[in-house]
């Protein structure tokens, strides 16, 4: 007994010791450094025809390194391509292997679960438990849905964690570990999991969980994770186990296994490369099918998709399988991401490299791609976290980037919450929805389809009209008898935000506050929110103050028509401006824009009972009666100026007096001539009060987020001494004995 025993310590010996000789031991971590587009394409191009060279992290840009594992059979050739294509190489780190953590000691195969710690790097059967205790602990808000097994037969499922999962609300879905070496992405995920299950702010009002519902999947390759844990010479395994036909060799990339535009580029067709096989046929494997299924199954509501990967600090967006062009929505996805980025920078963490997944290395068959082009998921994203320490990102550091990331997932989920989210008020506060969100089209259908009052008709144009009325009270007098008064308002025809939010906080008051519920019995609204939306776009995506339409020249060197100068009333009778360059370039001729089209055809269609045109626009603190185009004043001014002059003052009485709200006409406004003015246009077309309302003084140099409710630098004061004075114009329509019969 004594000999087998000693036997038996022999040969585990031996044994221990062929494990800590890593294959790796002797492979070296190299980095190309790309410093120019010519670099860059020859990075993009390197390729080794054996396999047996490893990519690490593809470069995404000229100064982002291509990381490649390196055997020792191959410096040579590593080395000959770079002195060819005159390329930087660095030799980041001889004895690769020597670096791993020997993970079968330091990380043992169960951890006890009363020790568990999403600050570990934690085995497939205690993520398994840990969900399984969080749906046993949470049962009102985790859910756990049995997706299927992986190849090897492990379970896979997802966790939804929602407050009101029978509400339909918007769906965001994390998925992690695709590869299985890339420790830190399940790592997040079970970390997510964990603050939206125990962080109290995110139950509560404008929390994380408030409207939206959270689909999470962290373990998307569990047997190339067990894999990679099982020993040092595993750690770098990238791809599933799983085996096709007469082949020896294991696994498939996960990432290049999707159905959309599968195996078009970037991808491998030799079962035994290591690292991007794209498999015998798209959805060859069991856990992107899974993927797929969650996927398709929520297509409707799915909002947003997240997978984690890493490394390398990236967030990026379709396409990935091209870097020709980009899809059309390519600003919104970038503006999202640049939103996160920041998030997480003002958390401590490094800021995210944003581009286009495919721009520097396009790779067909990925998730995002997937989720964008087949699913319709409207946001998708890859995320790359870490930067620095490739794959071994050290246990230890878990604590302080983890709760960086969140902060970016909060991000993600308010951006979702304020696009998708019906805007909801409670009886306390239905007058004052101070947190309302102001942004053009979900956020406007969403809001109005819910109320009786509101009827929303689309433009071809990506414009609005909302009209907003409801009936009288039963009534024997015989003025309640006659139709109704109507006021139009329009807003933004000068780019911007500023406006077009003031439009929708307007909508937002006439629906949802009961005590104003007399303005739509006794007027009719028609609101057009946004009459530039092309500009209103452009100034939010690029931070410039764009004052114009988008419309392009004829040949293609300037862009841009001057709305407000664009109604044909005394249009040339200004002095000309034949530049497309200038911020006042009328057009080519009146009415040419399919925007001034658009505000014509509102005031045709109601201006038999339209008393009142208010066109409100950025940039200033004032009211103005026509004309535009000269200093005479219209027939029987006196009208026009006094209630001017009555607007002006409830404002000024609402908002302090902080500054003037001035009324004057647009011609003193201005000082000089304006021509082709939708006031003029409107006071000419027969509706007798006829204003331009500037509003939100010095809002050019404070572009508005999509997500503000007010220009950076303004409070509530402000927005609610606008509102005061178009109630206002309510008073005027409804008291006679002050004001008269209105008519021209």
């Amino acid at each position: 007994n004594h000999f087998f025993f000693f036997l038996f310590t022999v040969a585990l010996g031996f044994i221990s010791q062929i494990d800590c000789n890593s294959h790796y031991d002797n492979y070296t971590l190299i980095r190309l450094h790309p410093s120019t587009v010519d670099h860059q394409k020859s990075v993009t191009e390197f390729s080794d025809p054996s396999g047996e060279i490893e990519i690490m992290k593809e470069s995404r840009g000229v100064n982002d390194t291509l990381d490649i594992l390196v055997p020792p059979s191959k410096m040579k050739f590593v080395h000959d391509y770079a002195n060819t294509n005159g390329l930087k190489l660095e030799e980041k780190q001889p004895n690769y292997g020597r670096t791993l953590q020997d993970v079968s000691e330091r990380l043992p195969r169960r951890r006890i679960l009363d020790r568990f710690s999403v600050f570990h790097y934690n085995s497939y059967d205690n993520m398994q438990e840990f969900i399984e205790g969080k749906a046993q602990r949470y049962p009102a808000l985790v859910q756990l849905q049995e997706l299927g097994k992986s190849y090897q037969g492990r379970k896979m499922r997802l966790v939804k964690i929602s407050t009101r999962p029978n509400a339909k609300n918007p769906i965001i879905f994390v998925d992690a570990g695709v590869h299985g070496r890339e420790w830190v992405a399940p790592a997040m995920a079970l970390y997510l999991i964990h603050r939206l299950t125990v962080d109290p702010t995110a139950f509560v009002k404008g929390g994380e969980l408030d409207g939206v519902d959270w689909y999470i999947l962290p373990l998307v390759n569990p047997d190339g994770y067990e894999y990679t844990r099982s020993s040092r010479s595993n750690r770098m395994w990238r791809k599933t186990r799983s085996k096709h036909g007469a082949s020896h060799c294991y696994g498939v990339d996960g990432n290049r296994n999707y159905g959309f535009k599968w195996a078009v580029s970037g991808v491998s067709n030799d079962p035994c490369h290591k690292e991007t096989y794209a498999g015998p046929k798209p959805f060859s494997e069991p856990e992107t099918q899974m993927v797929r299924n969650v996927m398709m199954d929520n297509a409707k509501r799915m909002k947003l998709y997240v997978s984690l990967h890493s490394y390398g600090q990236y967030l990026v967006y379709p396409w990935g399988y091209t870097g020709d062009f980009l899809p059309k929505q390519w600003k919104k996805l970038d503006d999202m991401a640049r939103s996160v980025s920041n998030a997480v920078e003002r958390a401590g963490g490094r800021p995210f490299k944003v581009l286009s997944a495919g721009k520097w290395y396009p790779a067909a068959g990925g998730s995002d791609d997937y989720a964008f082009g087949a699913a319709g998921v409207p946001y998708s994203y890859t995320m790359e976290l870490t930067e620095g320490h490739e794959f071994a990102f050290p246990e230890e550091l878990l604590e302080t980037v983890l709760p960086q990331f969140y902060e970016g997932f909060k991000e993600f989920g308010a951006r979702i919450k304020a696009e998708f989210v019906i805007i909801k008020t409670n009886e306390a506060s239905r007058c004052g929805c101070k947190n309302l969100r102001h942004c053009y089209g979900e956020m406007l259908h969403t809001l109005l389809d819910r109320d009786e009052a509101a009827c929303v008709e689309d433009a071809a144009i990506g414009a609005s009209t909302v009209v907003l009325t409801k009936d009288r009270p039963p009534s024997d007098k015989p003025e309640d008898q006659q139709p109704k008064p109507t006021i139009i308002i329009e807003a933004g025809q000068q780019g911007g935000t500023e406006s077009v939010g003031l439009a929708l906080y307007i909508i937002e008051q006439l629906v949802a506050c009961e005590d104003y519920e007399p303005m739509l019995q006794y007027v009719t609204w028609v609101i057009l929110p946004c009459t530039n939306p092309d500009g209103q776009e452009y100034s939010r995506y690029s931070q410039v103050s764009w004052k114009k339409n988008l419309r392009p020249s004829d040949d293609q060197l300037s862009y841009g028509v001057d709305i407000t100068r664009n109604f044909d009333v005394q249009w040339g009778s200004c002095p000309k401006v034949e530049s497309g360059f200038s911020t006042i370039y009328p057009g080519v001729s009146p009415a040419s824009e399919n925007e001034t089209v658009f505000i014509k055809s509102v005031i045709a269609k109601h201006k038999k009972e339209a008393k009142i045109y208010v066109s409100l626009k950025r940039d200033g603190h004032s009211i103005h009666y026509p004309f535009g185009y000269t200093r005479n004043a219209p027939p029987n001014p006196s009208l026009l100026q006094r209630v001017a002059g009555d607007i002006a003052m409830r404002v000024n009485q609402r908002t302090g007096g902080v500054h003037l709200f001035m009324n004057t006409s647009v011609f003193d406004y201005e000082g000089k001539p304006h021509c082709g003015h939708s006031v003029d246009y409107a006071y000419e077309s027969g509706i007798p009060l006829s204003y331009e309302m500037r509003v939100f003084l010095g809002s050019d140099n404070k572009i508005m987020s999509k997500f503000q409710s007010l220009p950076r630098g303004y409070d509530n004061s402000l927005r609610n001494g606008y509102f005061s004075g178009i109630r206002e114009m309510y008073n005027v329509l409804t008291n006679e004995k002050k004001y008269g019969r209105i008519t021209k």
